[in-house]
Formats: C-alpha cells, sequence, structure tokens
C-alpha cells in the first residue's frame, strides 16, 4: 500500500501569485487533519493511505497566517467528523482540491486562484486530484461546498451535475443519480462550517450522508 509520504511526494512542481506552494516548512503530518499539510488520515499511528475509502475532498487548507499561528482553527476537522462519526475511522482520507495556502488574509470563499483563472495552477491541482483518486481507489467521495465540486464538474466537462442550489441539486440526483468519477459515486454537500445554525438541516443532511455510503 502507498504511504501518505508517498503521496505527498507526487504532488507537482506549479506556481501560483495566490498560493503560497512551499508545502515542505508547513507541513505537520504528526497531526490529524486534512492532507498534504496534515496526513489527511484521523489515526496518526498509521502512515499508509486507506484503499477503497470514503474521499472527503475540501476546497484548500486556508491561509499562511493560519500555519505561522500554530494552525488551532480545526473547525472543519471537527464539523465533518460530526457528519461521518459512524463511519469506520481507519476507512476515511481527507484531502483538499486547491494545494497550497492562500496569500490573502481570508480563508473565506472561492479560492483566490480559481477566482483569478490561474489556469496552469488550476490545472495541476486537478491532475493532482485525480493521482489521489487513483491511489486510495475510493469507494465514495464527497466534496464539501459548491466551489471545488463545481470546479471538478467543469474539469469533467459535466455542467449538468453543477449545483446552484442544494434543494434542487438532491433533487435531481434522487431523480437521475449522482455524478460519477471511474463510477465512483461523488456527493456534495453544504460545507460543514455553515451547518451550526440549523440542527434540523444537519439531521437531514447526516441521513442523506448515511445513505450515500451504505
Amino acid at each position: 500500500m502507498m504511504k501518505v509520504v508517498e503521496l505527498r511526494n507526487k504532488i507537482p512542481n506549479i506556481k501560483s501569485d495566490h498560493m503560497d506552494l512551499d508545502l515542505k516548512s508547513k507541513i505537520i503530518s504528526h497531526r490529524i487533519g486534512f492532507f498534504p499539510y496534515c496526513s489527511g488520515l484521523l489515526n496518526i499511528d498509521v502512515d499508509e493511505l486507506p484503499k477503497k475509502c470514503l474521499m472527503i475532498v475540501g476546497q484548500d487548507y486556508g491561509t499562511v497566517d493560519l500555519i505561522k499561528n500554530g494552525d488551532k482553527n480545526q473547525t472543519t476537522l471537527t464539523n465533518t467528523k460530526s457528519l461521518i462519526k459512524d463511519y469506520p475511522q481507519e476507512k476515511l482520507f481527507l484531502t483538499n482540491l486547491f494545494l497550497g495556502l492562500r496569500k490573502e488574509k481570508s480563508m473565506i470563499g472561492i479560492n483566490p486562484s480559481l477566482k483569478n483563472k490561474e489556469t496552469s495552477y488550476l490545472g495541476s491541482c486537478f491532475k493532482y486530484f485525480k493521482i489521489q483518486v487513483a491511489s486510495t481507489q475510493p469507494k465514495h467521495i464527497i466534496i464539501l461546498g459548491k466551489v471545488p465540486y463545481n470546479f471538478i464538474c467543469d474539469m469533467y466537462n459535466k455542467p449538468e451535475f453543477k449545483v446552484q442550489s442544494f434543494l434542487k441539486y438532491y433533487s435531481k440526483i434522487d431523480l437521475n443519480g449522482f455524478f460519477k468519477i471511474d463510477n465512483i459515486n461523488v456527493l456534495c454537500i453544504p460545507h460543514p462550517s455553515m451547518l451550526n445554525s440549523n440542527v434540523k438541516n444537519k439531521d437531514e443532511l447526516i441521513n442523506r450522508i448515511n445513505n450515500f455510503i451504505t
């Protein structure tokens, strides 16, 4: 089986005006959290990638300042784990679509390289996403938020699956089925940080996730 460090070594050499890509000096691989800055696994004693896993894909890790300040904000990880608490932790792999850290102060909103259409950078991130899929061979993929999901739909030339309204999106997949990557079902959910204020919506989403992964 491939080790986490082997997957990290496959990250391409790319450039961006908006993302800090100095990865090596900022890795905190001993921490539980989203790959590539953390291991992507929920057990710090494991260094091998799970096969046939549930892959969870976020937009990006955050800002340079987040890492400089000790990466104390684990809100996304905590909220994500609360949605999949009954899934075997050894079968989870958490990662991000866009590589690097935001140079800007805000970690909210559309990734700045996507917003500024850095096509070379975006293409490299997409190629690396496909490497991660091939390396872990996930049974299911859950994508956190519309931004990374819609980008992937565009890159696979499947704009009909894009999300504008989650209500319409869920109605569509209930009727027509899921967007697939290499025959792997892909589900988009609202970013977990947006669910804390609405317990009913969170419970409904947990039910949808449980139905998706069983």
